[in-house]
């Protein structure tokens, strides 16, 4: 459910909104949201992609 509300298609959020969401995420909730973005990348705004590699990069986590 929380990887849906990061897609475009729920857009009763603004991406400000879903970064907001985001900050209160897991190490292992950006780790899934990751393996969601890589399976349906067109599904994600570019901006909720790099936030999410950001996140992970700030907690020691290097996606390659």
């Amino acid at each position: 459910m929380k990887t849906y509300r990061m897609q475009k298609e729920c857009s009763d959020t603004t991406i400000e909104q879903k970064i907001e969401v985001m900050k209160e995420f897991s190490v292992g909730e950006l780790l899934y949201l990751l393996r969601e973005i890589e399976n349906c990348p067109q599904k994600y705004d570019e901006k909720i992609i790099k936030i999410c590699a950001e996140m992970l990069f700030n907690k020691n986590i290097i996606c390659l």
